[in-house]
């Protein structure tokens, strides 16, 4: 598998089993050359030509169209690497799309609840991909720089998950309130249906005897 390949799943699955970096390029392939002798084509590699047809069938379009427009809007430092998967790796591209649909899905439904629910969903989108990116690159080269921005990448992921819990309490509180109204309100009725029970039946016995027509 390419290290774009490595790189994507990584992001997208949040795991590190497969994943490779190097210092030149984030697509730089670094698979392990062929041993010395040994013929190029006994590297297993997928085929390119089996796993395409594979993809058109199994890849619905309107996903595939939401996480493309996600990358594009939020997570652009996933385009080169999906636009590479895609090209040489078909079926990872498929996997990392069907993943990635995942958060597409969340910022769908977010953006149903509101503009600042969207907002805050993206924000913590964002942070989760920078962390395993940064994980990643980690895990083959340790790195002051890249230690110090998983440090923040990690303070925004948290922020962000307290910035989201602390506006679902504040919706919550809004519904509670409203819930509290509607029932202060109703017994409020409760209470005057109650006191004024006699005088109603009285006065609804009285309208039912002359619509009868008697007295």
């Amino acid at each position: 598998m390419s290290s774009a390949a490595r790189i994507v799943l990584a992001v997208c699955l949040g795991t590190l089993s497969a994943f490779t970096f190097t210092r030149e390029s984030k697509a730089a392939e670094i698979d392990n050359p062929p041993a010395e002798n040994q013929p190029a084509e006994t590297v297993k590699r997928p085929s390119a030509q089996s796993d395409k047809p594979s993809v058109q069938r199994g890849l619905d379009k309107e996903i595939e169209r939401g996480v493309l427009q996600m990358v594009d809007n939020h997570l652009p430092e996933l385009k080169v690497l999906l636009d590479q998967l895609r090209e040489n790796e078909p079926r990872q591209y498929e996997l990392a799309i069907r993943n990635l649909a995942k958060s597409s899905r969340r910022l769908q439904a977010a953006q149903k609840r509101g503009e600042a629910s969207f907002d805050l969903e993206v924000h913590i989108i964002q942070a989760q991909t920078s962390i395993n990116l940064l994980i990643a690159k980690l895990k083959v080269r340790d790195n002051k720089k890249d230690r110090e921005a998983l440090l923040e990448a990690t303070r925004r992921f948290e922020q962000a998950e307290i910035d989201r819990a602390e506006y679902e309490l504040t919706l919550s509180q809004s519904k509670l309130a409203k819930m509290k109204e509607q029932v202060d309100a109703m017994e409020k009725l409760l209470i005057e249906k109650q006191s004024n029970m006699d005088e109603t039946i009285k006065k609804d016995f009285q309208g039912y005897l002359r619509k009868s027509g008697r007295k």
